[in-house]
């Protein structure tokens, strides 16, 4: 009835007004059922706090290659869900990320990490036999520190007594052209 008194007085722009409305108001209605239908689904992702992350999003957060992290998943370090062909990995599988880089920055072996991952999964919060081969470890990598650094300024002493006989060598050499020269521009 409003239609035909808008559409009978000429006020278009109140027709199109009410069109609008009650097309956004038909969206609404569209997307409260969808809402409802899905509303379960929604509720059970916002209960759970549990973030998930797709392979490709963990290797641009930790700059690593996606064929890094399948590696370390045939290697039993990383465990990630699967649906279908894609992988989903937990907040877990994120922190067992971080601890392979940082092992890998200290040293550790991927076999020595896995050890570690292995005895920390036994329980729920680790346990003494895994403190001890984490503190026997890091004795371990610590003395290959000082056994490096102890090559390393060996290796130094060694350029730097090389690159003192070249420079007393190119010396001499250039004091040699100098006295070639000097012969050979002086009259006899």
């Amino acid at each position: 009835m409003l239609f035909n008194t808008l559409k009978a007085t000429g006020h278009r722009h109140l027709l199109e007004s009410v069109a609008e409305f009650n097309i956004a108001r038909f969206k609404t209605t569209l997307r409260l059922r969808k809402l409802y239908l899905t509303l379960p689904k929604k509720v059970n992702n916002m209960l759970s706090t549990k973030k998930t992350y797709s392979i490709s999003e963990l290797s641009r957060e930790f700059d690593v290659t996606t064929r890094s992290m399948r590696f370390y998943e045939d290697q039993g370090l990383l465990k990630p869900d699967r649906k279908g062909q894609t992988r989903i990995f937990s907040s877990k599988d994120r922190v067992r990320l971080k601890l392979i880089l940082r092992g890998k920055r200290m040293g550790f072996s991927l076999a020595e990490t896995k050890e570690l991952f292995d005895l920390w999964d036994e329980t729920l919060s680790g346990n003494e036999k895994q403190l001890y081969l984490m503190l026997d470890t890091l004795a371990r990598k610590r003395e290959q520190l000082e056994q490096q650094k102890k090559d390393i300024a060996m290796a130094e002493i060694e350029i730097d007594t090389a690159e003192a006989r070249c420079r007393e060598a190119l010396k001499e050499l250039e004091k040699k052209k100098k006295d070639a020269k000097s012969t050979e521009d002086s009259p006899s």
